[in-house]
């Protein structure tokens, strides 16, 4: 034999194995599109808190039928802690509530308390649920707006996620996707265990 058949004979076998490799390679499709990708609570605009502030003695009122219920923060240590600032007239709060009021059926070993601080009455606050259906939802006032300013709430919805020893883990500034799996399970993992 010569050498140029046995180059030639090599360089075709090379080229065999090269396109080979090379098409199962094209073939094959990228891992991510086969992973799960997680959801991360930057994602979901999730801030952990960075501060050592104390729950705030600051009075609550809830409003049940005639009755009026007066509690702090403090009183809830022991159960995790949803604190979800909303108003009446906010086009954003008004979207969340649906899904909010659905979510709070879901887990009622969370305490959710809802505050309104705009200075709607209770019965502007209960009529505007009860129009709307949002039936869940507890109606609660933040009568002066005093634990709005204390946790430094900007705008409306704002949500507080605290824990069971009642240490504030961190906030959402903005729509939650309550209707989300992903999300809930992600902020409950984060506060409620």
């Amino acid at each position: 034999m010569n050498k140029s058949f046995i180059y030639g004979l090599c360089a075709a076998f090379i080229t065999f194995i090269l396109l080979k490799v090379g098409g199962s390679l094209l073939d094959k499709k990228p891992e991510m599109e086969h992973e799960e990708i997680s959801l991360s609570l930057i994602d979901i605009g999730f801030l952990e808190n960075t501060s050592n502030k104390q729950m705030p003695s600051h009075v609550i009122t809830k409003h049940e039928g005639d009755k009026r219920e007066t509690f702090t923060l403090a009183n809830l240590k022991g159960k995790p802690v949803i604190l979800h600032f909303w108003a009446t007239w906010c086009q954003p709060c008004k979207a969340e509530l649906p899904f909010y009021n659905k979510f709070i059926t879901q887990h009622p070993e969370i305490k959710h308390v809802a505050l309104t601080p705009d200075g709607a009455t209770s019965d502007t606050i209960k009529r505007f649920l009860n129009t709307n259906n949002y039936t869940n939802v507890p109606v609660m006032t933040d009568d002066k707006g005093s634990i709005a300013k204390y946790f430094g709430v900007q705008g409306f919805p704002s949500t507080l996620f605290i824990n069971k020893e009642g240490q504030l883990v961190g906030f959402i500034a903005g729509i939650v996707d309550w209707k989300d799996p992903k999300t809930t399970e992600l902020l409950i993992k984060t506060f409620a265990h």
